[in-house]
């Protein structure tokens, strides 16, 4: 009984695999990041999460401050409740509310970010590009130019521009030296 193993499943693909070689479709290709290009994007999630953990700190650091200056103007036991609110300087104050507006921006913007990577399974820059390409209509049309083509059209005209220049440039010259031969 100890002798006994399983058999060999070499030649079983899981189903997803075997599904696709049946409809004749493509397997998913990996890209860049090692994850399948049709699957949800792991970094996108990964930016949202971290997005929402930046925001869940600076939430609580703003509550500190605001827990800080509230006890601050508050009168202590044994002060007369009419004696007049603690002299503030307005430019460390100022520079506090800048420094947790902008973590607090900063944060719901990068968990914004992470929540439209993940849903539209945006991995990178070069998939937000073919994105946006195939959705206004950027990529491969019939009578587009290639850039090689458009790159040789730019220099002949820059020829063309050139040899005009020399042609007129040439003239002038000839002109003036028949000016100064029959003076």
């Amino acid at each position: 009984m100890a002798d006994r193993q399983p058999p060999e499943r070499e030649n079983v693909l899981p189903l997803k695999q075997s599904s696709e070689r049946d409809n004749g479709a493509e397997p998913v290709k990996p890209t860049e990041t090692g994850v399948a290009s049709g699957s949800k994007s792991a970094r996108g999630l990964i930016l949202f999460a971290g997005g929402a953990g930046f925001l869940l700190y600076s939430s609580l650091l703003t509550r500190r401050s605001l827990v800080r200056r509230y006890k601050l103007a508050q009168p202590r036991f044994y002060q007369s409740n009419n004696a007049p609110y603690p002299r503030t300087n307005g430019f460390p104050d100022a520079v506090e509310a800048l420094g947790l507006a902008t973590i607090s921006v900063c944060s719901a913007g990068m968990m914004m970010m992470g929540g439209w990577m993940w849903a539209l399974q945006i991995q990178n820059m070069e998939d937000l590009r073919l994105r946006l390409r195939s959705k206004i209509g950027g990529g491969a049309r019939p009578g587009t130019k290639s850039k090689q083509e458009v790159e040789e059209e730019i220099e002949e005209w820059i020829a063309k521009i050139l040899a005009r220049k020399a042609e007129k440039d040439r003239r002038k010259k000839e002109a003036s030296e028949r000016g100064t031969l029959s003076d």
